[in-house]
């Protein structure tokens, strides 16, 4: 992931993105444990034994959401789902948030590529916030 993220992608990715991921994969000895959990009432719930309260942090499964839609919106089309996933001519970009890089950028890439036969981003052009009127909002620049 560490020469993948870092330098073949060190001339495309912007720097915001570059510098996130830097901090986590060069920290210490390699990736560090993340929690995958939050202790809330809603969600979808840990299916252990003494688990109980608790769900799968959204960021964690969310991105693989996007290839089940994508299996069911193309059954209900009659196509095949695999191009959109799978296939090296796909250029696959994920347009985030700051607060999803490590998700975007280092999580699910991890995920795709031990699963193995899935493209991986070609980018993850992530943008800042601006606060603004109090507020934080998305900032498009």
């Amino acid at each position: 992931m560490k020469k993948w993220i870092l330098e073949d992608h060190a001339d495309d990715w912007k720097n915001n993105v570059l510098g996130q991921c830097r901090s986590w994969l060069e920290a210490g000895d390699g990736l560090q444990a993340r929690s995958m959990t939050r202790d809330l009432d809603w969600g979808i719930k840990v299916p252990l034994e003494g688990a109980d309260g608790k769900v799968l942090y959204v960021w964690f499964d969310a991105p693989i959401g996007y290839i089940s839609s994508t299996k069911e919106w193309a059954a209900e089309k009659g196509i095949d789902w695999q191009p959109y996933w799978k296939d090296q001519d796909t250029k696959l970009v994920h347009f985030i948030g700051k607060d999803n890089i490590v998700f975007h950028c280092i999580i699910f890439p991890a995920i795709l590529k031990t699963h193995g036969g899935y493209v991986l981003p070609e980018n993850v052009p992530a943008n800042e916030f601006l606060n603004l009127e109090g507020e934080k909002n998305l900032h498009l620049a």
